[in-house]
């Protein structure tokens, strides 16, 4: 392994110096995290908190596997696309919730941890109606 010895996005570019890779590999993490909620939620009933879960589980995986010696990626992508897959308000609470963190404590998998845990609570604190107006379905029927 090089650069910071990790298999993530931009690790990748970082080695490589090539943005086409660097992409293609973030957006495979991203089709990882997407694959993972929204199978959880087409399988077991789309729940937030199950799809949250197995996001959650995506990521973990993501950042620590067993056959790399628990060097990993740092979850950014994944997460990302896994957000999609649970909904818009998701999407957007995760996403500003990541960026004010990593402003604050300048590191991206503290940041990523942070927005993880952070958002499915800011979601349990804002009305409802809020969420409702960017659901996924609204703007899919």
């Amino acid at each position: 392994m090089q650069g910071s010895r990790n298999v993530g996005a931009f690790n990748v570019f970082d080695v490589t110096k090539s943005k086409k890779t660097g992409i293609i590999v973030g957006i495979l993490d991203g089709i990882k995290g997407f694959a993972v909620a929204f199978a959880a939620g087409q399988l077991l009933g789309g729940s937030f908190w199950i799809q949250s879960s197995a996001l959650t589980g995506a990521i973990i995986g993501h950042n620590y596997p067993i056959w790399l010696r628990f060097h990993g990626g740092k979850g950014l992508a994944t997460a990302a696309g896994g957000s999609f897959a649970i909904g818009v308000s998701y999407t957007i609470v995760w996403c500003l919730t990541w960026f004010i963190s990593h402003k604050i404590i300048k590191d991206i998998l503290n940041a990523n941890l942070i927005a993880i845990v952070i958002a499915p609570v800011v979601l349990l604190i804002i009305p409802s109606s809020w969420i409702d107006f960017f659901s996924t379905k609204d703007f899919c029927d």
